[in-house]
């Protein structure tokens, strides 16, 4: 009937409106994301070496040193390397670890602030949860812990008043890019011996494999 036809009518202009706002919404995150990843980070963090990503969480395990003491200790007693746990803090530019509404606030301080930002929240979010994390003694454990932590951040306000107010550091990008260069120095050096010690492994192979070859 007619009733009928003006209601499927209407329908499908609230559904054609509905999938034309989506489809307007998804290219505005993906021009915004490719903005942050083009020019906001740096673009080292997706090279196929992932060097970038090496270096970016070297510099935050300087961090930790420096302004989470005893974490930093608890991690290193146990072995625990944050960037073979959670590289996609980083990689993911944490959207895949904060609550979607603490996410957005914090890339739009990302947006604003540059990547030192990424250095303060995640710096903050540890220290300010040190005491759960150092209960923590196995991988596993650790792992979720790290995992519930950043999950539980749906306190927007604070988790960004913890990040810029609640911890004093690096307060200028300059901080950031001299920890940067450490890291830099510091990985090459262990690239280079990890190199030297790989070579002297297939010396010692090979000289063993001739040996075995030979006649008796």
């Amino acid at each position: 009937n007619t009733a009928t036809a003006e209601a499927g009518t209407g329908n499908t202009a609230t559904a054609e409106a509905a999938t034309g706002k989506t489809a307007a919404t998804e290219e505005t995150t993906y021009w915004l994301f490719t903005a942050l990843l083009d020019d906001v980070l740096p673009s080292e963090i997706y090279a196929r070496d992932v060097f970038g990503t090496l270096r970016e969480f070297r510099v935050l395990k300087y961090l930790l040193k420096k302004h989470c003491v005893t974490l930093h200790k608890h991690f290193e007693h146990h072995g625990i390397d944050l960037v073979m746990l959670q590289s996609k803090w980083l990689l993911c530019v944490l959207t895949e670890s904060l609550p979607g509404e603490t996410c957005a606030r914090v890339l739009d301080v990302l947006f604003s602030e540059g990547s030192k930002a990424w250095f303060r929240v995640v710096t903050a979010t540890l220290a300010t949860n040190a005491t759960y994390l150092k209960k923590q003694k196995g991988l596993p454990e650790v792992m979720s812990a790290l995992r519930n932590v950043f999950k539980q951040q749906h306190d927007s306000d604070l988790c960004l008043w913890n990040a810029f107010h609640g911890i004093k550091f690096f307060t200028t990008r300059g901080t950031i890019e001299k920890q940067r260069l450490k890291a830099i120095k510091e990985l090459k050096v262990e690239a280079a011996a990890e190199q030297k010690r790989l070579e002297t492994r297939r010396k010692e192979r090979d000289a063993k494999k001739k040996k075995n070859e030979s006649p008796l």
